[in-house]
């Protein structure tokens, strides 16, 4: 038997039991108690199986996420025998004595919606409207009988269980749904009212003006109703973030539905999205210029899903799909085409093998060849860097699978639907739910750092393996819902499974290598970096493995590989310059030389650090000690070194620090600086700006750099250093953002600084004496520091953007 709440209390109070590899109640005999007793091959966790089973049974039928009863009581259970069936019956029994009413909701909720998809589908038919609007139209029948869901009509069961009367809860939903569903088609005829069609918004509109919040009709003449565009229009207007925008909402509101007026689809895709078109992102409504540009571009995504159905009608619908989910944000132009043909030539063919008698390995295969022909088509087609973040990537991702499942011939589709039947597929799943509950930091094989994109991968392969049972089940008008039995891991991966995760973890490597490698080719152009881009490539993916947290971003994972250079470099020069100013050398540091020279540095609430040399060091002591009243002049030693260490930040030797750390992290050889501008000063147009603030939260004082550099002459250091001529376009950008800590100043203030060994790094950075030669210097500097001298900042992000124009 199949594990359900009513067969957990049919079991029989004598017998023991276990979970088979298809997902039902076995009794369990003299062979399988003999192997559980000896441990043998995976007979004990069949029986956890069964207790995790009946634990997602009982919560599902609640409708629970957790019960912390529920657990205790399972937890008691051994683990190495099989489970009694009176202690099954008697868990199930008090969980169903506890949530009777839950149940009894869940139940009610379950056979409503069965029964309201069957006239969903009977209305659209009728009406002649479009699939796509389901959901609005199963929210207004969900309203229409929730009278009814909310009182049902109860009974009791065998076991003296109150449940529902399901014989009459079914006739009183199908009774009222018929009625209403008559309306509603009356509706969609009425000559009076334009024949409306089942738009999303007007069905919002029927849902809202016809029927009363307990779901009774309170208009019976049509006439009392609107006709579409007016309905559309009042649903519009009524939205909290319209009603605001007076008479340039309703404008915008009339050129949106004008322009729609002969396009049901585009005014589908128009109205479903008429907050995002027409609301900008700061809550202002956009002026009609703005608003046409936004729809002709959505109106030109519609005509290239058009012209693209002329030789493939399978490409309309998940085009449509895939517009009316968009948020009103349009493809760029040609995009669309790109995708589609990208999904029509994909290699599927592991998938469309699939049937009844396909092992684990075949099953993963044919999922995975859809993950990655999405995945693969997103990248080349450079989808995925336009739509970068997960909400904004369902639509394309969506479209591309779409196509790709419309390729399965009705043979193909049911063979695959049968595979995902297949107890061979419970156990795929089993594998992916094992791996999930691993988490980020117990995958075995996948460096730490690599972990949560471990997760988000295989998280992602299960939301393929349901989205392809789901459409396919549309397709052969089957239930959409997708339910796998639970099972937990075993203690080692069989033969197949160890092939599958080998298969996963090449796959988030290759996402990884994807990421990095984007990130360096689309910050760093010139056909003479060739050979420094391959090396860095090949460093970062190294590095990337070995950062102890995760991989974030490739931004991150560049921020993390540049760090120590740049940390060793900008150490040395706040050491040099807070010797320099604690002697009361002002006017002979690059501080002061720069004040004077307009530097940019922006101060809270939008000021500017003044370029009067002593009015911005009272600026700097009055933003360190939170006074406006105080001068530099008034402060305590401790406080003033820490004025002396933003005086030795907010200089060009930060900047310098900036490039020379990232351009020699970057070096293949780390001989030194990859890239070093040259040539007179009217060659090189060098800009860099300081913002400093303070962090809301951490109280940190927080310094982000910006430096750009054009410029015409170019030295390339390492293997084969060469100067170049470039154009004057060509142009480095750094940028770079650290939280200086308590911590840090605590360190530096008041710190002695007659033993800092000044005279040996200088020797070492300008290579003289033993130094002359050594092509690592900053490695040797980083040793020379010792930690006592050594002050890092909390680096948050570091940028890199290199572009050689010819």
């Amino acid at each position: 038997m199949s594990v359900s709440l009513n067969n957990l209390a049919d079991l029989k109070s004598g017998n023991d039991y276990y979970l088979s590899d298809s997902g039902n109640i076995e009794k369990s005999g003299f062979i399988h108690k003999f192997k559980c007793f000896f441990n043998i091959g995976h007979s004990r966790e069949r029986v956890v199986n069964l207790i995790n089973e009946v634990q997602k049974t009982l919560l599902h039928s609640a409708g629970l996420v957790n019960s912390r009863d529920l657990n205790s009581q399972l937890s008691q259970i051994s683990r190495t025998t099989a489970v009694s069936g009176e202690v099954i019956k008697n868990i199930a029994a008090q969980f169903r004595s506890v949530n009777s009413q839950r149940i009894i909701e869940k139940d009610t909720e379950s056979i409503a919606n069965g029964i309201i998809n069957t006239y969903v589908t009977d209305i659209q038919v009728k009406s002649g409207s479009n699939i796509r609007n389901s959901n609005a139209l199963h929210s207004l029948l969900e309203k229409v009988v929730s009278d009814i869901v909310n009182n049902p009509p109860l009974t009791t069961d065998k076991h003296k269980n109150k449940v529902i009367d399901r014989k009459q809860l079914n006739s009183t939903l199908r009774e009222r749904l018929f009625n209403e569903s008559k309306f509603i088609l009356k509706i969609t005829n009425s000559e009076e009212l334009g024949k409306p069609k089942l738009s999303t918004v007007y069905l919002k509109y029927l849902k809202d003006k016809v029927y009363d919040r307990n779901g009774s009709r309170i208009i019976n003449d049509i006439t009392e109703l609107k006709p579409q565009s007016e309905a559309e229009k009042e649903v519009m207007l009524k939205d909290s973030h319209l009603a605001r925008g007076g008479k340039n909402a309703e404008d915008a509101v009339n050129y949106l539905l004008e322009r729609s007026e002969n396009d049901d689809e585009l005014r589908e895709i128009l109205t479903k999205n008429y907050n995002h078109i027409i609301v900008r992102a700061d809550a202002q409504i956009r002026s009609l210029d703005a608003l046409k540009k936004k729809i002709d571009g959505i109106k030109s995504n519609l005509l290239e899903i058009r012209a693209l159905g002329i030789d493939n009608k399978k490409i309309v619908e998940p085009g449509l799909r895939a517009l009316e989910a968009s948020n009103g944000r349009a493809f760029p132009e040609g995009m669309l085409t790109n995708l589609s043909n990208g999904a029509l030539n994909a290699d599927i063919k592991a998938l469309m093998e699939l049937n009844a008698n396909s092992s684990e390995i075949e099953i993963y295969k044919g999922v995975d060849s859809i993950s990655s022909a999405v995945t693969t088509i997103m990248h080349e087609t450079g989808a995925s860097e336009i739509f970068d973040d997960n909400e904004e990537r369902f639509p394309p991702e969506e479209f591309i699978t779409d196509i790709l499942i419309s390729r399965l011939s009705l043979e193909q589709q049911q063979s695959v639907n049968q595979a995902f039947k297949s107890g061979n597929n419970l156990k795929f799943q089993n594998l992916i739910e094992k791996l999930l509950d691993a988490g980020s930091g117990g995958l075995p094989d996948i460096p730490n750092s690599y972990g949560d994109m471990a997760i988000f991968m295989i998280d992602k392969l299960q939301n393929i393996t349901n989205s392809i049972q789901e459409k396919i089940n549309i397709r052969l008008g089957l239930n959409a819902t997708v339910n796998y039995p639970h099972y937990i891991g075993f203690t080692k991966f069989s033969p197949e499974e160890d092939d599958i995760y080998r298969g996963i973890c090449a796959n988030v490597k290759k996402e990884i290598k994807y990421r990095l490698d984007s990130f360096i080719d689309k910050n760093i152009e010139g056909e003479e970096l060739g050979k420094q881009k391959a090396s860095l490539k090949e460093k970062l993916l190294d590095f990337s493995a070995k950062i102890k947290t995760n991989f974030k971003s490739p931004q991150y994972v560049f921020s993390c590989f540049i760090k120590k250079d740049f940390a060793t470099i900008l150490n040395h020069s706040i050491m040099e310059e807070l010797k320099l100013l604690r002697s009361g050398k002002l006017q002979d540091s690059y501080f002061y030389k720069d004040v004077i020279r307009n530097l940019d540095v922006n101060m809270p609430d939008g000021k500017k650090l003044s370029n009067d040399p002593l009015l911005a060091q009272n600026e700097l002591a009055q933003f360190v000690t939170d006074n406006p009243n105080i001068n530099f002049a008034e402060l305590d030693d401790k406080n003033k070194d820490k004025v002396y260490v933003l005086m030795t930040l907010l200089a060009q030797t930060t900047v310098q620090a900036l490039n020379k750390g990232v351009m020699t992290a970057i070096e293949p050889n780390r001989k030194g600086p990859l890239i070093e501008t040259s040539g007179a000063k009217d060659e090189k147009n060098e800009t860099y700006s300081f913002t400093l603030q303070k962090d809301e939260k951490s109280k940190y004082p927080n310094l982000s750099v910006n430096y750009s550099s054009n410029f015409s002459v170019l030295n390339i250091n390492g293997e084969n250093a060469q100067t170049i001529t470039t154009a004057p376009q060509s142009k480095i950008i750094t940028s770079v953002s650290f939280d200086l800590s308590p911590q840090f100043f605590e360190k530096i203030s008041g710190m002695n600084l007659d033993e800092y060994p000044s005279d040996e790094i200088n020797k070492v950075l300008s290579n003289k004496g033993e130094y002359k030669d050594i092509s690592n210097k900053y490695d040797v500097v980083s040793e020379k520091m010792t930690q006592e001298f050594t002050v890092d900042p909390l680096m948050n992000y570091a940028g890199l953007r290199l572009e050689l124009v010819h």
